[in-house]
């Protein structure tokens, strides 16, 4: 299993100039994904399974009520993707940090 911990993760929003940069952990196996971050509410939890390699699907269903995509080519040090999440939608990023 890789674990990424102290990943960074950039939000962006469609309705909004500014993004916000919060710290997350990344742990990739056997074609799952689970991206962990603390947000005002608590604690999030996206998980989610490889439909192809390098693309995943993601949902979280405690704290919020979200869906996700995230993709990256490779051995890239990073993710890109779509966010859903209570009523709203954005982009995101992620770059790792180093293997824990």
């Amino acid at each position: 299993m890789a674990i990424y911990r102290n990943s960074e993760m950039t939000m962006y929003y469609p309705e909004e100039l500014a993004s916000e940069t919060w710290p997350c952990d990344v742990r990739i196996d056997s074609g799952t994904i689970v991206v962990s971050y603390r947000s005002d509410d608590g604690p999030v939890v996206y998980r989610g399974t490889e439909i192809e390699p390098g693309h995943f699907k993601l949902t979280a269903t405690e704290v919020v009520t979200g869906r996700a995509t995230l993709h990256r080519f490779g051995d890239d040090e990073s993710f890109d993707g779509r966010w859903y999440e209570n009523g709203q939608v954005g982009m995101w990023q992620i770059d790792l940090a180093e293997l824990a």
